[in-house]
Formats: structure tokens, sequence, C-alpha cells
């Protein structure tokens, strides 16, 4: 395993890509001609900056077009019906996500709770939630195969008519976690849909911990927990895409994967992060590399709870 050791910092750039712009928007006091961050933009207003105004009326100014009137969140008591009830919803979300250039995502609602395993306030449409700085949960599995004694990683290529990261490479299975559902279920369900992996192989994909970051990125403030699986595969499976959101497979070694993470931007950022926190824990990442801990510390540089 001597031959493939690699230097822990030159992935801590990696490591550092989801908190690094949120550091610099949290600490650095903004110029004048800036608007606040969005957290405290939420504080001190009853309305949303991005135009959309819940539960009362924006001024207005000569000439301007009347402000459609959105009614306000309400959290329901436990037990009713968390799925929407009005059309209002939709709309919130295609301005949203129109706004961001990102498209809209089919509807994917997601649990509002203050860390994971807790009750569950309400939930929200998946686009809107980095909107609202919703704390969001995501599975990420690293589908591998041993040859020979040597490892191999399965490594995915979004479709390029993805709303978000077209072209980019990916894990073999990755999703958001969705309201109702178990991880395991959802890395099963993620597994079939995304990789064409039966649910007798996929079964035995096992929880190896998880990973956090923070990003902000213009009016979207992302704080997501990745759970991270792994599975190893049999030398002669071969995925199949069965949602079209993936363009092609490819077979890699390990090194060269991590090769790919340490030299280019070609991986879907927060990938890195899981892809990183393996070669950890298979051993192509030591104690006696050069900034170690400091990588190691990256991986759950958001609230990981």
């Amino acid at each position: 395993m001597q031959e493939n050791l690699l230097p822990a910092e030159e992935f801590i750039r990696h490591g550092h890509h989801h908190c690094r712009r949120s550091l610099e928007l949290s600490y650095s006091p903004p110029a004048p001609q800036q608007p606040p961050p969005p957290l405290l933009r939420l504080r001190r207003s009853a309305h949303f900056h991005s135009g959309v105004w819940l539960g009362r009326r924006p001024p207005r100014r000569r000439g301007q077009r009347a402000w459609r009137r959105v009614r306000p969140l309400r959290v329901l008591p436990e037990g009713q019906d968390l799925q929407p009830r009005n059309g209002q919803e939709g709309a919130v979300r295609r301005v949203l996500c129109g706004r961001s250039g990102r498209g809209v995502h089919p509807q994917e609602l997601y649990p509002v709770t203050s860390s994971y395993g807790m009750p569950v306030y309400f939930s929200l449409e998946r686009a809107a939630a980095p909107y609202f700085g919703i704390k969001a949960y995501g599975v990420h599995m690293n589908g591998y195969v041993n040859k020979e004694g040597q490892k191999f990683l399965w490594i995915g290529k979004r479709s390029d008519v993805k709303q978000t990261y077209p072209g980019m490479l990916d894990h073999l299975v990755a999703g958001g976690l969705p309201y109702g559902i178990s991880c395991k279920e959802n890395i099963i369900k993620e597994c079939e849909e995304e990789a064409g992996i039966p649910r007798s192989i996929s079964t035995n994909a096992t929880s190896v911990g998880a990973v956090s970051y923070i990003d902000i990125e213009g009016f979207r403030y992302k704080r997501d927990v990745l759970f991270c699986y792994d599975l190893e595969l049999p030398s002669d499976f071969v995925p199949n895409n069965e949602d079209g959101e993936v363009d092609s497979f490819r077979l890699v070694p390990i090194p060269h994967a991590a090769s790919i993470i340490r030299r280019t931007e070609f991986f879907k950022p927060n990938c890195n992060l899981v892809i990183i926190d393996f070669l950890f824990r298979h051993g192509y990442i030591n104690p006696d590399s050069r900034g170690y801990l400091e990588l190691m510390q990256t991986l759950r540089s958001g609230d990981c709870s």
C-alpha cells in the first residue's frame, strides 16, 4: 500500500471548497454597497429578499406592478399532513429556482428539523431549502471493486441536461434524503434508479459515517450533511443508469480518482469530500502525510448534527 499513499496537503483546498466562501462572507465585513449576508436578511425582515414576500406587501413605487400576496408559512401540529395544500408553494419554488438559474427540480420534499432524527416541524420543497438556510441531508455511496489486490472506483458522468452540475463527475450512487424515507431504504432506491444495482446487492451497502459542509452562493445558504456508504461490487458488475440522469460510467483505479480530485475540478464539489473520506478509511492517506489532521477536520466543517 505504500506506493499508493497520497499527500494530504494537496487535498486540503478541496476539503475547504465548501467552507471557504462561507468563512469569507461570515467574517469579512461587507462593503457598504453589498447586501448583508442571507441569514441577516432573514432575521431583519418578514420577507424573503429574492422578491417573494411572505405575509406582507412590499412598498410600491409609481409604475411598478402590484405584488401578489403570499400566505405566511405555518407550522402544522404534530401528526397533520405535511404536503403542500395550495399552488402557491409551486409559484415560490419557480421564482427561487429561476433566480438561481438552476431550473426547477422535480417536486421532492425535505423535512425541516433542528437536527437529524428530531421531530419534523414541516416539509419544504427541495429547491427552496437553500434559500431559507434549511439543513439538508443526503446519501452518497462509493461503489468499488477489488481486482488482483487493487481497488477500483466506479465513477459516473452526470447528464449534460441535468439542472445542477451538468456533465461533471459524480459518485456511482448519490441523492438527497427526502421526507419519510430512511437512509438505508433511500440508498437502495438510488442504487436501482441511478446504477441498476439490484436489491440483492445494494442491501450489502455499509454505512461508514458522514461528512458536512457549509456553502454560501448568492442567495443560497447550504448546510448539508452527507451520510457515506461503501459497497464492494462483483468484479463483473457493470452499472446501468435507469433514470436518465447519468451519461456514462467508468471504472478507475483509486489513485487515479484521487489524482482527478487533487489536480482538477471535474468532480461535483461535495463528491470530493466523500471520496477523500474513502481515501482516509482505506489507507491511501495516513497520519504521516503532511496536513493529515487539517484535511480530516475539513470533512466535517459544517454542523454535523
